[in-house]
């Protein structure tokens, strides 16, 4: 796909940065030890960005919040829809609450039952 721009980046983390947890990294001994023994480089450091700790469970909220949030009244007024069982379908129906946008989730007649 195309580059984003880092303003953009930095735009959308002012949009949704007082409602979104700044969720922590944290460095992996274990994978430090597996790269640096698989890859060879020895002063490797891995780290894992947290996001089990969003709102939701998923980084999928911080990107359903800002497009919400950058909708036009016009267009948020008409509500949301999204086809989904997963994170995607959770992130987006807590971003409406938020936000107050009427929002409709589909979700697939098979989907499992722990994620209804």
């Amino acid at each position: 796909g195309m580059p984003i721009a880092p303003d953009r980046v930095r735009g959308a983390l002012e949009t949704i940065r007082s409602r979104v947890v700044r969720t922590p990294l944290l460095e992996s001994p274990l994978l430090n030890e597996l790269v640096r023994s698989r890859r060879g480089v020895a002063d490797a450091r891995v780290f894992v960005k947290a996001e089990c700790l969003q709102h939701t469970g998923a980084f999928k909220f911080r990107g359903a919040l800002h497009k919400l949030l950058c909708m036009d009244d016009e267009t948020r007024g008409r509500g949301v829809c999204a086809f989904s069982s997963g994170n995607f379908a959770q992130a987006l129906a807590l971003a409406a609450r938020e936000t107050g946008v009427q929002c409709t989730i589909i979700a697939p007649h098979d989907a499992p039952a722990v994620k209804m």
